[in-house]
């Protein structure tokens, strides 16, 4: 201890056998029999000393409680396709990135907290998915209708006690990005078109913008030819649909982690949602749906070699890659053959010859390459159908702001003691560029 000028003087004054010239040493031991028997009390000693009495922060340093959402991580890694191995990109360009820990479990809270709003029996969320609940709320940003109107903005707790204003149709924006993600790193046409981002709205108004004309030779004294801008600009509206995507959950799993839930649920949706977004974009009818390439004017018509009967031959997918622009092969543009798989085996099953059984385009078949382009499959269309086109040509558009709910009513729900959890999206999509795509009818049935 700190021998200060006061606590010398209270010892001289409280042990008269203590020696005016003690030194130092001796000094502290009377210091510490008077601590000893009580006669120098730890407030007084602190006193004398000119010192606090230490606290717990003192001895242990700043305490701090963690948050519910702490326990999880948020790293994230880049998502590569599963059929190519190569990275995915989202609507703004970046690479996709997988859903981290902790989104996995806020999204596992919030599904519970949506199933025991809706009436679910025995769905209680925990202190701990409470506290992830409330973390969304405070931290994350929303979007979605509320009173009608789409807004963007940060979560609040009122919002996810409303019953009645309407906003329920809100949910996170990290949901809805994890919601794209599966489609994204396993479907055949979605993760190679332009995905657009629309953050409100349902039309969309935009243009296309052609090409003007050069003219050369133009002699000395001679009129230059106006370039007519009549039709340089052309409209690009889409209309955004909405769809609706359900899955059967049992209430029992409900009662899992939340990390689990979210995960699983996520991914039973994203499952649902992959199959369709390739379908509109291939054969969309543009009426209650996206429009797909199959169903967009303009595109460059290719009449196959033999007709409905068939056989395929090498020249039919010869003259529909010939048939796009050279500016259109661009791989930059992501160009492609699309059909289903059975065209696909016919392709690759081109022989030679009648005496010569070896195959045109190789043996390699699981490649799924055709004259060194990619070969897509979307298994909705016919037979008939092939295209060959710049897939980034075509633009999808995804209004952010996913609506989720959970029905639990019925009697045969309540018998399995399921729920009905749905999710609804919105979607539009269209060709871009006519030009970018030749569309074959008439292949081998």
């Amino acid at each position: 201890m700190e021998l200060t000028e006061a606590l010398r003087t209270w010892l001289h004054a409280n042990h008269k056998s203590l020696s005016a010239s003690a030194d130092d040493e001796t000094l502290r031991l009377y210091a510490q029999r008077s601590i000893s028997d009580g006669t120098l009390s730890a407030a007084k000693l602190a006193e004398l000393t000119d010192a606090k009495s230490p606290d717990a922060r003192d001895v242990f340093g700043s305490l701090r409680v963690k948050r519910a959402s702490e326990r999880y991580s948020t790293s994230k890694a880049v998502g590569k396709h599963s059929k190519t191995g190569e990275p995915v990109r989202n609507e703004r360009g970046q690479f996709a990135e997988l859903p981290s820990e902790l989104e996995y479990a806020k999204a596992g809270a919030l599904f519970k907290h949506i199933a025991s709003k809706s009436g679910a029996a025995g769905i209680v969320l925990t202190e701990h998915e409470s506290a992830l609940l409330a973390d969304i709320a405070e931290r994350d940003e929303w979007a979605g209708e509320v009173n009608g109107e789409f807004k963007l903005f940060a979560g609040t707790k009122a919002l996810l006690d409303d019953v009645s204003s309407g906003g329920l149709e809100a949910a996170p924006i990290f949901f809805d990005e994890m919601l794209i993600q599966y489609p994204l790193l396993n479907g055949e046409l979605l993760p190679f078109v332009d995905l657009s981002e629309v953050p409100r709205g349902r039309p969309i108004e935009g243009a296309a913008v052609g090409n003007p004309t050069v003219v050369w030779g133009t002699g000395e004294g001679t009129e230059a030819a106006l370039f007519d801008t009549a039709d340089l600009v052309t409209a690009l509206n889409t209309t955004v649909f909405p769809v609706t995507c359900a899955v059967e959950v049992g209430l029992d799993f409900l009662s899992d982690s939340p990390a689990d839930v979210g995960r699983r649920l996520t991914e039973n949706v994203g499952q649902k949602m992959l199959t369709d977004l390739d379908r509109v974009i291939a054969v969309g009818n543009g009426n209650t749906e996206p429009q797909g390439m199959f169903s967009a004017s303009g595109t460059t018509a290719v009449p196959s070699t033999n007709g409905n009967g068939g056989p395929p031959t090498v020249a039919d997918y010869e003259s529909l890659l010939f048939a796009v622009g050279k500016q259109y092969r661009n791989r930059a543009l992501r160009p492609a053959f699309v059909a289903n798989d059975t065209t696909y085996a016919r392709a690759r099953g081109i022989a030679v010859s009648g005496s010569d059984q070896r195959r045109v385009f190789g043996l390699e078949h699981s490649t799924y390459t055709l004259l060194e382009q990619p070969f897509k499959v979307q298994n909705d269309l016919p037979n008939t159908k092939v295209a060959f086109g710049a897939l980034a040509k075509y633009r999808m558009y995804r209004r952010i702001g996913q609506a989720v709910k959970f029905e639990t009513g019925g009697k045969e729900l309540t018998r399995k003691n399921l729920g009905l959890l749905v999710v609804r999206g919105r979607y539009g999509g269209r060709v871009v560029d006519p030009n970018a795509f030749a569309v074959m009818t008439d292949a081998k049935s």
